[in-house]
């Protein structure tokens, strides 16, 4: 998809926010990407965040565990905050992410 959105990411984001609007879920995480990089459209926190837990909410594990690491270190917008950290990187090691599983024994043995 990178090439792609270079030539025309007005077009792909228009589309993605349709089929994120539908709610779904592929199209929320790949607009929430588009959103925290800025590429192609303007750069906005908030609506990256928003996307990033529309799509967790509906058992993406990439949003998961995304979210996990952003509560985890805060950042955009969210104040950092483990427990909330653990819940996301449990879902998402739930949905078979290794990366998931790894956070959360680090995190873990921290506290």
């Amino acid at each position: 998809m990178g090439g792609f959105v270079k030539i025309c990411p007005y077009f792909i984001e228009q589309l993605l926010a349709l089929a994120a609007g539908q709610g779904n879920v592929v199209a929320e995480l790949y607009l929430g990407y588009m959103y925290e990089a800025g590429t192609g459209i303007a750069q906005n926190d908030a609506e990256a965040v928003r996307l990033f837990h529309a799509a967790a909410d509906q058992g993406e594990g990439e949003a998961q565990l995304y979210l996990g690491g952003l509560y985890e270190r805060g950042g955009m917008g969210v104040i950092q905050d483990v427990r909330r950290a653990l819940y996301y990187y449990r879902l998402a090691a739930q949905e078979g992410y290794p990366e998931a599983i790894i956070a959360l024994r680090a995190l873990t043995r921290t506290r």
